[in-house]
C-alpha cells in the first residue's frame, strides 16, 4: 500500500495486524535460517522488513541475534522501544534514522532508502508482514531491493497467505505460490508448513471467504544464479 495508508494506520492504531505473541512458526522452524544441521551457529543478525513493533523481534533476540528492522512509521518504531522498557540512542544516514539499543536497530523511514550498509552483517530475514502488505503493483521492486540488501547464501523466513482475492481485498493480501515463485525466481523455495485460518478470521469470514490459507516458507539464495 501507499505510504500514507500505513501512517494513517498506525495514527488511528488502527493495528490489528499487530499480533500479541510471537509466530510460533518462527518458533518452530528459526533452526533453517542456520545452514548448520547441528543448529549450532545460529544467525547473528536477522533482517525484519517492515517490522512495526512486532514482538517477534523480541524472540529473536531472546535466541541471541541482533536484529535489524525497518518501518515506515516513526510511532511504531517508539512504540516498541517504550513497550520494551528500552531507552533507543539515535543517529541518522541516508534519509533514515536508526533508533538502537543493543541488540536492536530499527531504521525509521523509507524500506526503499536501505543500502546494504544499514544492515551489515545480516545473512537472513524474517519477512512475516511486508510482503503480504504490498499489493502486486509493488511486490517486484520490493523483492528486487530486498535482494540487492542480502549477500549471497543468504536465508529467509517468509509467511504469505492465499485465499480469494475477487471475494475479499487486503491487506494483508493473497501471494500465491505462483506468483511468489516468479517474484523470488533467483531463490530456492521450500514450503514448510501450512494451516486453514478461516475460523480465526472473522473479518474475512464475514464478507463471505471460505477459505484463507497461512504458508510459512523457506527461502534460500541461488548464488549460481547471480554470477
Amino acid at each position: 500500500m501507499q505510504a500514507a495508508f500505513w501512517l494513517e494506520r498506525w495514527q488511528n492504531q488502527e493495528t490489528g495486524f499487530h499480533q500479541s505473541s510471537t509466530h510460533p512458526w518462527l518458533v518452530e522452524f528459526f533452526q533453517h535460517l542456520s545452514d548448520d544441521p547441528s543448529n549450532q551457529n545460529r544467525p547473528s543478525k536477522v533482517f525484519v522488513p517492515l517490522c512495526g513493533k512486532s514482538l517477534d523481534m523480541v524472540w529473536l533476540a531472546g535466541q541471541g541475534c541482533s536484529v535489524v528492522g525497518v518501518e515506515l512509521a516513526e510511532s511504531a518504531v517508539q512504540a516498541f522501544f517504550a513497550e520494551q522498557q528500552l531507552s533507543a540512542d539515535l543517529h541518522t544516514a541516508d534519509q533514515l534514522t536508526a533508533y538502537q539499543h543493543d541488540p536492536f536497530t530499527l531504521w525509521q523511514g523509507d524500506f526503499f532508502a536501505l543500502n546494504p550498509a544499514h544492515l551489515a552483517g545480516a545473512s537472513c530475514f524474517y519477512d512475516r508482514a511486508a510482503l503480504v502488505a504490498l499489493p502486486p503493483s509493488m511486490r517486484q521492486a520490493y523483492v528486487a531491493h530486498l535482494s540487492q540488501l542480502l549477500p549471497a547464501q543468504a536465508r529467509g523466513l517468509l509467511i504469505t497467505f492465499d485465499y480469494d482475492q475477487n471475494t475479499v481485498e487486503g491487506p494483508p493480501f493473497a501471494v500465491p505460490e505462483a506468483e511468489l515463485k516468479q517474484l523470488y525466481a533467483g531463490w530456492y523455495l521450500t514450503h514448510l508448513a501450512s494451516r486453514e485460518l478461516i475460523s480465526d478470521s472473522p473479518k474475512f469470514s464475514a464478507q463471505g471467504l471460505q477459505s484463507f490459507v497461512e504458508h510459512c516458507w523457506l527461502l534460500q539464495r541461488d548464488t549460481f544464479s547471480h554470477k
